[in-house]
């Protein structure tokens, strides 16, 4: 028997008092982040998420702006569409292939408003946004890794 727990909208409540660290302490940061850009070719886009070894990333346009996010899942369809059916290799742009519906958390929120985040959708990173502008990304390992850091204490 298969048994796959429903995690639609779980809210969890934080204890009262109780305060939580910023996303920014676990997200990775702007320097660290890999970005792409809406006309970047998808070939390369893809080598450097298998070379990064991330699992994707916020496509940013010439101002800096989110336009979309290319994750592993939008790699996929290229797969799905070129070798499998013996076409030659894809030549698109990234714009071709991102997501274009970006979900996103603001750096004011706390690691366990971006832990129900997650439980709620089916996203496994986020972008992180302050005034408007990427300044990180925040993944699901991010938030296990936060979660261990919190003392057994708070529980």
């Amino acid at each position: 028997m298969n048994f796959t727990p429903n995690f639609e909208n779980v809210k969890a409540t934080k204890p009262k008092g109780q305060k939580f660290d910023s996303v920014t302490k676990y997200m990775a940061d702007g320097d660290d982040l890999v970005v792409f850009h809406p006309e970047q070719s998808i070939e390369e886009a893809m080598m450097l998420l298998l070379g990064k070894n991330m699992s994707g990333g916020p496509v940013l346009d010439d101002h800096g702006i989110l336009v979309g996010m290319l994750s592993e899942r939008d790699c996929m369809r290229i797969i799905l569409e070129t070798p499998y059916h013996n076409y030659p290799p894809a030549k698109g742009k990234v714009s071709e292939y991102m997501s274009r519906e970006v979900v996103t958390v603001s750096s004011e929120n706390d690691i366990f408003d971006v832990a129900n985040l997650f439980m709620n959708t089916h996203y496994r990173r986020f972008p992180v946004l302050d005034q408007g502008r990427v300044i990180g990304q925040v993944s699901i390992k991010d938030v296990m890794r936060a979660i261990s850091d919190i003392k057994s204490t708070t529980w």
